[in-house]
């Protein structure tokens, strides 16, 4: 990657729900706030599946802008050693959906690359101190099977949100990001939290009864 490239970073299945035009239009706008910028896109989806992204691009003229990965390797996937890689090779991840978790995004801080995504749903949740931007949703539609509504984020924003983390320093992003990431470690999510919880819940709802006295059900037995 050059010195003055700036790689918007998509992580996601083709899906309808996915936005991935949306994505491909931030990522022009992108490209003509900033003209001393060589902003470019990486779609690791596959670009043939549910909806055509390839004319898409070549009318929004990004055909030579947005790269994406070969059917055979994203069918396949990458080992995790070469997703952080990937991850990290972005300036920033995107989303554009109404996503759930969105664990990309998870992913992405953890490995200190920052997060743009919708004020709507969980997947802005992911977004914490200093670690990225939450963008505001200009209309809604439906053009989906399941008839759910879905956010249409405003397009300028997104890009003057994406703009800022051009402009704000990659280091500065990269420590809190990590740093956000670190409170979703197995160990405090499910150790500290949720193995307690649960247990608290197996002695009401089914507990074990042994000697007269109430144990738990991880426990050894003789």
């Amino acid at each position: 990657m050059g010195s003055n490239e700036f790689i918007i970073g998509f992580v996601g299945m083709n899906r309808v729900r996915k936005n991935i035009p949306r994505v491909v239009e931030v990522m022009r706008a992108t490209r003509d706030m900033n003209p001393d910028v060589d902003v470019k896109g990486f779609l690791w989806t596959n670009v043939d599946k549910e909806v055509p992204i390839r004319p898409i691009m070549l009318n929004l003229g990004m055909n030579e802008h947005v790269h994406w990965p070969n059917p055979d390797m994203y069918e396949h996937g990458l080992p995790e050693n070469n997703m952080v890689e990937l991850y990290n090779a972005f300036d920033c991840t995107i989303c554009v959906g109404n996503e759930g978790y969105w664990m990309p995004g998870l992913e992405s801080m953890a490995c200190g690359t920052p997060i743009v995504v919708p004020d709507y749903a969980a997947a802005a949740d992911r977004v914490g101190r200093g670690c990225g931007y939450k963008v505001k949703v200009k209309d809604w539609t439906y053009n989906n099977p399941v008839g759910v509504r879905q956010p249409v984020v405003d397009v300028v924003d997104t890009a003057k949100k994406i703009t800022k983390i051009i402009n704000g320093g990659r280091e500065r992003y990269r420590r809190n990001c990590v740093r956000e990431a670190d409170k979703y470690r197995w160990s405090k999510i499910i150790e500290e939290k949720w193995i307690p919880f649960l247990d608290e819940c197996e002695i009401e709802l089914l507990p074990l009864v042994r000697n007269g006295k109430i144990e738990k059900w991880d426990q050894e037995t003789a």
